[in-house]
């Protein structure tokens, strides 16, 4: 699982609203964002990218940020429960249980 210093996560931030609120989130549709790797340098590290100005970029050595293109769409089951075990895991490495 990729955790990056210069991100704040949506399930971070979802953490946060809940634990700060009491609140739960109940979402029907997952949407995901998919990157165009048609648009990515083929020997790109994606470890690199980082978001700024509400924008993705990719880090390139010794030249300027690339621009990050990407499309939304609803996610499928198998995404979905991906998706969930991920936030798990992410869960778990911050100290909670399970309530996914």
């Amino acid at each position: 699982m990729h955790v990056s210093e210069n991100n704040n996560y949506l399930i971070e931030s979802l953490l946060k609203e809940v634990n700060n609120n009491k609140l739960a989130i109940n979402r029907e549709t997952f949407i995901g964002g998919f990157v165009d790797m048609s648009k990515i340098p083929i020997d790109a590290d994606l470890s690199d990218i980082y978001q700024a100005n509400g924008c993705f970029y990719l880090r390139i050595k010794n030249d300027n940020p690339l621009l990050v293109q990407y499309k939304e769409r609803a996610l499928v089951p198998e995404e979905i429960n991906l998706y969930s075990k991920l936030q798990n895991e992410v869960i778990h490495s911050m100290g909670y249980e399970d309530f996914f």
